[in-house]
């Protein structure tokens, strides 16, 4: 199964909302672990990360995945400041948005 969007995401809450809003246009991991699993199996071509997972950034995972897919959309959410998240980033992402996003907003980036 090919899944549109991946979302990365390790905050219960957050996590709740983009499955509110997403349904089942999108496969869900909380960790970095999962994310690694999920990407392997569905292998999406849009994937929406948090920065920050449990003490762990997700830059490696970033770097993975534009390694294996150069052309895959990865969107960073962060409630980091985004000049303390650029000044980390050490791979290329499409676009860092600070926490909170909207509703509207998850659903656009899915759909990119």
């Amino acid at each position: 199964m090919n899944a549109m969007t991946l979302i990365v995401e390790d905050d219960g809450g957050a996590l709740g909302l983009y499955k509110y809003a997403l349904k089942d246009e999108a496969v869900y991991a909380r960790d970095i672990q999962e994310a690694y699993m999920m990407y392997a199996q569905y292998k999406p071509n849009v994937i929406i990360v948090d920065f920050n997972l449990k003490g762990e950034t997700s830059l490696d995972f970033i770097q993975y995945v534009k390694a294996d897919n150069a052309n895959a959309k990865i969107f960073m959410v962060t409630a980091y400041p985004v000049d303390i998240a650029l000044k980390y980033l050490k791979s290329p992402v499409d676009h860092i948005y600070l926490k909170p996003i909207t509703m509207q907003l998850m659903k656009s980036l899915a759909h990119a």
